[in-house]
């Protein structure tokens, strides 16, 4: 079972962890949580591009915990009071775009050849949809 001191709060190991995992290497103004398991980063959420209303959230993971999904989707959604979070995925990334699905996102469109790899699909939840969260 993992403890608290199991979390990264904004720290470079989650960035890297996931850039290694999706091949995204650039993000602006970015928030990260993380999750150690042995020392080890084993999933990361990153949050990047707020407008307001939504940002983009980009995910890796070799495995997660309920509790850690809780948290996670309690960032955008009640400290950050956004409406809905997205994720860009290439096209070719059929496992992401399937973790994507089973978080809870929806495809909301498809840009063609919006992504170096083929085309870009952007996944879309909102607050009101996201089962991790719910507004007490």
């Amino acid at each position: 079972m993992a403890r608290l001191s199991d979390l990264l709060i904004n720290d470079q190991r989650t960035v890297d962890y996931i850039a290694r995992k999706t091949g995204h290497h650039t993000w602006e103004h970015q928030a990260s949580i993380g999750l150690l398991h042995d020392g080890v980063v084993v999933a990361g959420f990153l949050y990047d591009n707020y407008n307001g209303a939504l940002c983009a959230m980009h995910v890796a993971a070799d495995k997660f915990e309920r509790w850690f999904l809780r948290m996670a989707f309690d960032y955008p959604f009640r400290q950050l009071n956004l409406k809905s979070v997205y994720g860009p995925i290439a096209s070719t990334n059929k496992e992401a775009c399937a973790l994507a699905e089973r978080l809870g996102g929806k495809l909301h469109t498809v840009i063609p050849e919006g992504h170096p790899d083929g085309d870009l699909c952007i996944y879309l939840m909102r607050r009101d949809e996201c089962r991790f969260w719910r507004q007490a």
